[in-house]
């Protein structure tokens, strides 16, 4: 059927979301999810946008990442609590973040460097919103912090640095708890974080 998700591989945690923790050779579908739009695959779990713009997870959830407002893991897909219109998605090792219809940002799971964007190191199990962010377009995550562009091809950088909350710093530019420009990936068209701390890979493609 349309949108469906079928995965494969190691799944000890559900992550696969086929009703059980099998390891599977080949591709399995996921089950009773349907009409799905996007896929992101974190730390052993995995996420799904559909297409009314809510999320829907399943897999290891020790630090709340499925987002439904428990950390008890789930071998099949479970509904993200309080999310709707979700328009992008994207996974990182324990945390998960959603570009909402109005361009702003949403995120849940392991906030222990502040990845989440709200000014503190709370782990949450359901989304709350990331500060002084608005107008996105993508985002992606690494294993401890989020990047996104914003329509206008600006990149923000939210990451962990020298054991505090920080964010990417820009030619000059000082520290601060939420989303900060970073002056020299100006124009973006397309960007990537890498599973690693301090890498973000930004292209401008004319």
């Amino acid at each position: 059927g349309t949108g469906v998700v079928k995965c494969w591989g190691y799944n000890s945690y559900g992550q696969l979301g086929d009703g059980t923790a099998t390891d599977r050779h080949t591709p399995v579908e996921v089950a009773g999810l349907s009409g799905a739009t996007a896929v992101t695959a974190g730390g052993a779990f995995t996420c799904a946008l559909t297409s009314g713009g809510e999320a829907k997870c399943w897999g290891y959830n020790s630090n709340g990442q499925l987002g439904n407002n428990s950390t008890g893991e789930s071998h099949t897909p479970v509904s993200v609590s309080g999310l709707s219109g979700a328009t992008a998605i994207s996974a990182g090792d324990m945390h998960t973040c959603a570009i909402t219809g109005t361009g702003g940002v949403k995120c849940w799971g392991y906030n222990g460097y502040g990845q989440l964007g709200d000014n503190t190191t709370v782990n949450r199990v359901t989304p709350v919103a990331t500060l002084s962010i608005t107008n996105l377009s993508q985002i992606s995550l690494g294993i401890y912090h989020t990047c996104g562009v914003r329509r206008d091809g600006t990149v923000y950088h939210q990451r962990y640095e020298k054991g505090k909350v920080a964010t990417a710093l820009a030619k000059i530019g000082k520290t601060k708890g939420t989303g900060t420009k970073v002056a020299f990936f100006p124009d973006a068209s397309i960007f990537s974080t890498t599973r690693f701390e301090w890498d973000i890979l930004a292209a401008r493609l004319r």
